[in-house]
């Protein structure tokens, strides 16, 4: 379990609804009613001088409304000062609206505080009168020039929530593909926070030039996107980073992750399905390149996984393909692809080949592990370059081998695997950590280097055999051991 895994706070409503309207100067859109009965009215609704969007709900009281401006990433809103307060009343209010903010004094009679905390002095009284009184904790705005009174927590069914800093799923949005046309305009960020965000079915998400958007989860096991129904997919464009999460697919004959237009990069993502997946899991087509590090794609039945046209080149770096029943685990139009330190395994009754290229295209395989293949590994014109790599049908070329793996659970090495210091840190441009973060590079001094560096192939570096404490595997026990320790805990699985 990483850093984030330990502090990840569990939110999670989940608005569910539809598309609605733009304003004039400020993007709205209005939602349907989540499951505890807080509604979105209006928004988000941006302004970009403070770079903060708020939104315009519906709840049964002060406490609920301020229950959910916390769920979406924010708090009730804060105003400081006349040019804010006017804005707001502009832009979120229609004629006789009246709305909660974050003022109150319900913990301390007299004492004003904001909900959210922070300081601002700025108040708006109405006629200078807060209109106070024992029950009446909680200041709200009325769209009436935009003035402040007191009144009691189910006085008004609205309140005026804001937020800032990275977009928030599920909470903030009903699904990713809801969010997607504000991603790179509201944020450049997005948390996907511990549960399932429902993926939502949108043409294109495009990022506007010159931008990236990360998407960070709190690692596969806690933070997910999920087709909640037949043929939903991510089609993105522009540049993009997703890390720590997984992405779920269901039925359907359209890709589960379709990428275009720029450069991609996953690390920490576990790729699957639940239903029966027809069509490529990955379609790469022109103008994209893809990186793929440390992450694993599994239990998907699609023909083929990876379908490349015309697009930049691909690399996967400490992955993982298992359990696939395929047609064509990749397929090729003319473009090119490189494994490193990964460990390839599927079906191979099923599959006609594990590699297919029409029109050209350039495999470069080193330091990992192809078995459990198809006999026709290398179909049509492909140029394939081969190192320092456990291939089933044996290949040419510097240091591979053919020998069964002698796998363990979950792909790892056995204790006397061939695999096991059989690769070239000459040729590694990888992450310092394997696939299930461990420290690569680990020199088994009860094994004979076949390889060059004492490197494994495949995406596990298998724990050496010799001293538990020499976790570098310097062959000494020292300072530098601990620091490794603390390194690879932190990394987590």
């Amino acid at each position: 379990m990483n850093r984030m895994n330990l502090c990840a706070a569990v939110l999670g409503l989940q608005s569910l609804g539809t598309w609605g309207a733009w304003g004039v100067g400020a993007t709205v859109l209005l939602w349907g009613e989540d499951a505890r009965g807080q509604t979105v009215v209006r928004g988000p609704v941006y302004r970009s001088q403070t770079q903060t969007r708020y939104y315009l709900i519906e709840a049964p009281n002060w406490n609920a409304a301020a229950f959910k401006a916390g769920a979406m990433g924010g708090e009730l809103a804060k105003i400081d000062d006349a040019g804010e307060n006017e804005w707001i009343r502009t832009n979120l209010f229609t004629t006789g609206t009246k709305a909660f903010i974050g003022l109150n004094d319900a913990a301390q009679e007299g004492v004003l505080e904001w909900s959210g905390g922070g300081e601002s002095a700025y108040r708006n009284w109405n006629g200078g009168n807060s209109g106070n009184s024992g029950s009446s904790d909680y200041a709200y705005m009325e769209s009436t020039g935009g003035t402040w009174l007191m009144a009691g927590a189910t006085y008004t069914p609205y309140a005026i929530v804001e937020v800032t800093g990275p977009i928030r799923l599920p909470g903030e949005f009903a699904s990713f593909s809801e969010a997607g046309p504000f991603m790179g305009v509201l944020s450049q960020e997005v948390q996907i926070l511990p549960g399932e965000t429902p993926m939502g079915n949108s043409a294109v998400i495009t990022i506007p030039p010159g931008k990236k958007v990360t998407v960070q989860g709190y690692g596969a096991e806690h933070s997910s996107i999920k087709s909640r129904i037949s043929g939903e997919t991510l089609t993105l464009r522009g540049a993009w980073e997703f890390r720590d999460l997984a992405i779920v697919g269901t039925d359907g004959g359209r890709p589960l992750l379709q990428l275009g237009d720029g450069a991609s990069e996953f690390e920490g993502v576990e790729l699957t399905k639940t239903g029966t997946l027809v069509g490529p899991a990955i379609s790469v087509l022109s103008g994209a390149s893809t990186t793929w590090r440390r992450s694993r794609l599994h239990d998907l039945w699609t023909a083929p996984v990876i379908f490349q046209q015309g697009s930049l080149p691909s690399r996967f770096e400490n992955c993982l393909f298992s359990n696939i029943d395929y047609y064509v685990m990749f397929m090729f139009y003319g473009t090119d692809v490189t494994l490193s330190s990964c460990t390839v395994t599927g079906t191979p009754d099923v599959g006609i080949s594990a590699f297919n290229a029409n029109g050209g295209g350039t495999l470069n395989i080193e330091n990992s592990i192809l078995w459990g293949l198809p006999q026709d590994l290398f179909h049509h014109a492909l140029t394939v370059n081969v190192r320092y790599s456990n291939v089933q049908s044996a290949q040419a070329g510097e240091g591979n081998i053919s020998l069964p793996p002698e796998f363990v659970s979950g792909y790892r090495l056995g204790a006397s695997s061939p695999c096991i210091d059989a690769g070239s840190t000459r040729i590694y441009e990888g992450s310092l950590f394997d696939l299930a973060g461990g420290l690569r590079l680990i020199d088994d001094p009860a094994m004979y280097n076949a390889g060059i560096g004492g490197i494994d192939m495949g995406c596990f570096e298998a724990p050496s055999g010799g001293c538990h404490a020499d976790f570098d595997g310097s062959g000494f026990v020292d300072l530098d051991d601990f620091a490794a320790f603390v390194a690879a805990f932190e990394s987590g699985c």
